[in-house]
């Protein structure tokens, strides 16, 4: 969502709104990240390796530096993928598929009997969405 908006933006030369969006996507990322750090926590009582998802975009492109720097202030440690996947919390069984996403964070709450509130979890800008859904 957040990219097809940044390139619509951008296609309209908008930039005060380009730089909003790219700071509200940071701030999303930010929050999103502490969220399942918490969520990762609930589950194992741990903190455990996060594995995360960076698609091939415009806007992650223009903010990768940015979105290290965000890891980085967060004191993450980058490990390989190899590396994270070795830490037990990843042998968990993963057989369920949850209303609030696919999240394994959601999944393995559900195997282990841990009870979350998928509620609590952040949404993008209402006025990213609107925008998004304006430009279908």
């Amino acid at each position: 969502m957040f990219d097809t908006v940044y390139r619509s933006l951008l296609s309209k030369h908008d930039e005060a709104s380009a730089v909003r969006l790219r700071a509200a996507y940071l701030d999303y990322t930010s929050t999103e990240t502490d969220y399942y750090s918490g969520l990762h926590k609930q589950i194992f009582g741990r903190e455990i390796p996060h594995v995360m998802v960076l698609h091939v975009n415009k806007l992650n492109a223009d903010l990768i530096d940015k979105v290290l720097e965000l890891f980085q202030q967060k004191q993450y440690r980058f490990v390989s993928l190899d590396e994270a996947l070795s830490d037990p919390a990843y042998n968990t069984p993963d057989t369920f598929f949850t209303q609030y996403g696919w999240m394994w964070g959601y999944r393995w709450a559900k195997e282990l009997g841990v009870k979350v509130n998928g509620s609590l979890e952040s949404e993008p800008p209402a006025w990213v969405l609107q925008y998004g859904e304006e430009q279908k």
